[in-house]
């Protein structure tokens, strides 16, 4: 192995304003495939000394590659794998090639020379010139980002930094992601299957997670406000995957979509309202109010739009509900209560539970002995929200208790 490298890897090491957090090695040796827990790629140094590197680029993960590298000991850091010193690379190259540079920097936008972009880091000043993360960068000004860069030896009309091909780029640990606001036409795109998205009036291009079933119409204008979603994966090849919080057609009301929890406000006889980072919104349509009722001091997904109206409750904006439903992570209510079982003479006939405090249950498991029209039981059972029936009457719900009593 070339020694020179190591040098050269050396004297082109930037002095850091603060010193990282742990020893900071340099070395040679080889990328190692390691058949221990599940396997992963180790790298053995020629001293002998075992490194298990927590960030090696995808492109050098092949058994046997030598490789010069520079790095931090992470002696804090605890692994599934019982091998080998965790260290977090900041350099590395295989021999005879371009070195990869691993880092954290900021975006910047450099207002010389028409405009671009760049990366300042402790690890230099950066000048990325491939097309593909340009989309990224622009949507991530002032941003701190992780980056591995490849340094290219090509000249541009940029005076400015060292040019570089981008491997990798994702936000930094602890930056949100970003929030952006625009204006656009729904578009429907005519790939993987058809699927809608939005093309804004700067010619970006988002993919909505949750675009309102009543605004997918193609040329659709609308007014929106989203969040970024970097790591949504989608089986979509286009745009840039968006969770909308505000929508709107023009001259039309907006959709406001979030997530929050339901509340009971114990005032004027008693409502209830959702609490949100959108704001307190007063639910006035009449078709989700079993749900809400049995979803108090739950974390729920909404998409609400806001209403002109007066009402007697003076707390929160007058909403009616487009959609809700329980957020992730959010496990169905469990409900006990008693009722009478009542055979409903719609949709070919099936029996439903009429409960004492005048709610509807439509049980999908009561057994042929309990199908007794009139019969007084007391019950336990599961909301099934997320179950569509043929039947437009009552809540679904899961027996898992259910007796007769006089």
């Amino acid at each position: 192995m070339c020694a020179c490298a190591a040098i050269f890897l050396v004297a082109a090491g930037c002095v850091n304003d603060e010193p990282p957090k742990g020893p900071e090695i340099t070395g040679i040796g080889v990328v190692q495939y390691i058949d221990l827990e599940g396997g992963f790629y180790g790298i053995v140094a020629d001293d002998g000394k075992e490194y298990l590197p927590l960030n090696l680029p995808e492109e050098l993960k092949v058994d046997g590659t030598e490789v010069t590298f520079r790095g931090v000991i992470k002696e804090d850091v605890v692994t599934i794998y019982m091998w080998g010193t965790p260290l977090q690379i900041t350099r590395i190259q295989k021999d005879a090639a371009e070195q990869y540079i691993i880092g954290t920097g900021v975006i910047t936008y450099i207002d010389l020379e028409g405009g671009f972009y760049g990366i300042l880091s402790e690890e230099g000043r950066f000048l990325p010139i491939t097309e593909e993360y340009q989309d990224f960068i622009a949507l991530h000004v002032d941003r701190l980002v992780d980056f591995t860069v490849q340094p290219k030896d090509v000249a541009t009309i940029h005076q400015w930094g060292q040019p570089v091909e981008i491997i990798a780029i994702s936000l930094a640990e602890g930056e949100l992601p970003p929030t952006i606001s625009g204006t656009g036409t729904v578009t429907y795109i005519d790939l993987e299957g058809g699927f809608y998205g939005i093309l804004a009036d700067d010619g970006r291009e988002y993919l909505p997670l949750n675009l309102p079933e009543e605004l997918k119409v193609d040329g659709t204008e609308v007014t929106f406000s989203g969040v970024i979603k970097e790591d949504v994966a989608t089986i979509f090849m286009w745009g840039t995957p968006l969770q909308i919080t505000r929508i709107q057609k023009d001259a039309a009301e907006p959709y406001i979509i979030g997530t929050g929890v339901i509340t009971y406000i114990d005032l004027e006889g008693g409502f209830y309202g959702i609490l949100s980072e959108e704001g307190r919104f007063l639910p006035i349509t009449e078709e989700y109010q079993d749900f809400i009722a049995l979803h108090v001091d739950r974390l729920v997904d909404f998409t609400v739009q806001p209403k002109d109206v007066a009402t007697i409750y003076q707390w929160g904006q007058p909403v009616g509900i487009i959609a809700i439903s329980l957020a992730e992570g959010e496990l169905p209510p469990t409900i006990s209560g008693t009722g009478t079982v009542t055979y409903i003479d719609l949709e070919g006939g099936f029996y439903g539970i009429i409960c004492d405090d005048d709610r509807n249950y439509l049980p999908l498991n009561l057994e042929e002995n309990y199908k007794i029209d009139g019969l007084s039981v007391s019950f336990v059972a599961e909301v099934e929200d997320d179950v569509m029936t043929i039947y437009q009457w009552g809540t679904p719900v899961t027996l898992v208790s259910i007796e007769a009593v006089d």
